[in-house]
């Protein structure tokens, strides 16, 4: 009997033994060696969505062009404006040439041949119009900023003509080469058969020709918290003190690093002082810094669109302005509101100056009311009615955010883009 209890015992050390044996085979910790935060940075729990540079550059309107003094105007994130934007990324721009100002009748074209029109309303690089487009060959554009680019049938409604026209005016690119056909215009037209018609005005903006429908929502949110936003952006949040100021924002600083945390408007701008450089700046170099930054520092609260790039040579910076858009339409902060946009400064590949709102619109829509934004004569006479600094240059729908604890309110409006480069609400 005890030899029989000393085999089953021996028999179930073995089997232990044996599940030790596998569970040590099979189940190793896993020492492999983690990647560290670039930049010194410690990653946090800031929630925020990442994006590419690649998805942040898309034309800000696209015209299309009927013939018989006929257009009608698409946003982003339409339909039709996403179908356009993806059949032109994925054809080919080639054999450009250089034309002269004077050889081309933008009024006989507007008017009377069929075509759309890419509006860039502030100007692209051409090297990052390049990441959007097939742009080949060794274009004399290359350093040029490009405003529009017009694509339309001939008048013998056999070929088709593509050009690119820079953000003064003054200089007017023929691709030669383009990899786009008369069927291909026939269908961009076709998409705005009975969308709502606009009139031009002075060949620069467009007028609905009727009312334009457009939805007012009421969105609940969340924010970043001081402390989030300082352990993202300090590489040692420890070492930081707080100055709090009269107005109630409060700057966070290490000796070198600045954060200033603007309370009432949920607001904030950082600043990492860099040596200026001799050398010139590679703006795809610090756009990707940029968008990069911003994916490692909070992320992308809602849908952007790189609306500005700007610099100096004095100072060595590339700057960038990324707008941000509820569906098709841009949000426009009036002077008491800070929400709507993102702005970084980079130089070299490094963010010095950040800029971004602490609310992230991540939650359902608690209301939405139907409204109408006015269009036809009644627009046209609060147009003439408006004293603004200069001609215009844009007119479109946005909206204007009204922030309160709960939620932030989104009413439409009609935007008005001076000569100045100004925004002017109506």
């Amino acid at each position: 009997m005890k030899e029989k209890a000393k085999s089953v015992l021996l028999a179930v050390l073995v089997l232990l033994s044996l599940l030790q044996s596998y569970f040590l085979a099979y189940n190793f910790p896993n020492f492999s060696i983690t990647n560290q935060p670039e930049s010194g940075y410690i990653r946090t729990d800031l929630q925020g969505t990442e994006e590419t540079a690649e998805n942040l550059l898309q034309p800000d309107e696209m015209i299309l062009h009927f013939g018989l003094d006929k257009h009608t105007v698409l946003y982003p994130e339409t339909e039709f404006y996403n179908l356009i934007f993806q059949r032109l990324k994925g054809r080919t721009f080639d054999g450009f040439q250089r034309l002269s100002i004077l050889t081309v009748d933008w009024s006989e074209i507007r008017k009377t041949f069929k075509g759309v029109e890419i509006r860039f309303n502030k100007g692209i690089p051409m090297n990052l119009l390049a990441r959007m487009m097939q742009i080949q060959g060794d274009t004399a554009l290359e350093s040029d900023t490009i405003n529009r680019i017009w694509i339309y049938m001939k008048e013998n409604k056999e070929e088709v003509r593509t050009l690119f026209v820079n953000d003064t005016g003054s200089a007017i690119y023929e691709s030669t080469k383009a990899d786009l056909t008369v069927k291909d215009v026939e269908e961009f037209v076709g998409f705005g058969e009975f969308k709502t018609p606009y009139a031009t005005e002075y060949g620069e903006y467009y007028l609905p020709s009727e009312p334009l429908k457009i939805v007012k929502y009421r969105i609940p949110y969340d924010q970043f918290t001081s402390d989030q936003m300082q352990r993202s952006l300090f590489p040692d949040p420890g070492i930081t003190r707080n100055l709090p100021e009269k107005d109630g924002s409060v700057i966070y600083t290490d000796s070198k690093r600045g954060l200033r945390v603007i309370n009432k408007s949920k607001w904030i701008t950082y600043t990492d002082p860099i040596a200026p450089v001799d050398s010139s700046n590679n703006v795809l170099e610090n756009l990707y810094a940029s968008v990069q930054f911003v994916n490692r520092h909070g992320g992308w609260n809602g849908k952007y669109i790189l609306h500005e790039t700007g610099g100096s040579e004095a100072d060595g910076n590339n700057r960038f302005m990324f707008q941000q858009y509820y569906g098709p339409y841009p949000i426009i902060s009036d002077e008491g509101a800070s929400f709507g946009y993102m702005r970084l400064t980079a130089q070299k590949g490094v963010v010095s100056a950040y800029e971004r709102s602490l609310i992230n619109l991540d939650k359902p829509v608690t209301e939405k009311t139907q409204l109408e934004l006015p269009g036809g004569k009644e627009l046209q006479d609060r147009l003439l009615n408006r004293k603004l600094p200069s001609p215009v240059r844009d007119l479109y729908p946005a909206y204007v955010p009204t922030i309160t604890e709960k939620y932030v309110e989104l009413r439409p409006v009609w935007a008005v883009e001076t000569a100045d480069g100004e925004r002017h609400i109506l």
